[in-house]
């Protein structure tokens, strides 16, 4: 807000100012004490006074609008921060939700898993017990047919002669 206007000026507009026919010199400012100023030189100054009242004015003006612009941008701003807070409490109870969630399957997930290792074990087990595990042969001397080699090996071996065997190689 600009300043108030003081009754100075007014005082200074009042006053009154000797006329130069009253004067013993020829300019008319000899009799004149330092005190008082010609009348055209105190109303130049009202009007500079004037002018410079005026771009304050303006100016304060310009800057009050300014002001209120950017209290209520703040104020904008601020309605959004609480709304992002808001927000972000909700997704962080989301998350939160979502972790225990995912902690849930990953112990139900291990825990199958675990499960399907032991039946996977159990399987291969139950699939070696009706093999014949043969040790001190060196490797690839069976050749393209495993089943014939030993047949073969063990008709020497027990000295069977021509004793047939009949395989059965279902599981």
């Amino acid at each position: 807000m600009p300043p108030k206007k003081t009754d100075r000026n007014k005082e200074v507009r009042n006053k009154q100012v000797p006329s130069p026919s009253t004067s013993s010199s020829d300019d008319g400012l000899a009799n004149q004490s330092p005190q008082h100023a010609p009348q055209w030189f105190t109303f130049e100054m009202e009007k500079g006074m004037q002018k410079i009242e005026s771009m304050i004015e303006g100016h304060l003006n310009r800057l009050s609008e300014t002001m209120e612009k950017i209290a209520k941008d703040n104020e904008a701003i601020g309605i959004r921060v609480k709304s992002i807070e808001g927000k972000q409490c909700e997704f962080e109870d989301s998350l939160a939700a979502m972790q225990r969630e995912l902690d849930d399957y990953k112990k139900a997930t291990d825990s199958e898993l675990k499960d399907l290792r032991e039946q996977l074990d159990d399987q291969e087990n139950r699939a070696r017990r009706k093999n014949l595990r043969l040790v001190g042969f060196p490797g690839g001397v069976e050749g393209k047919d495993t089943v014939m080699f030993v047949q073969e090996w063990l008709q020497k071996m027990l000295d069977l002669g021509e004793f047939v065997f009949h395989t059965n190689l279902s599981c």
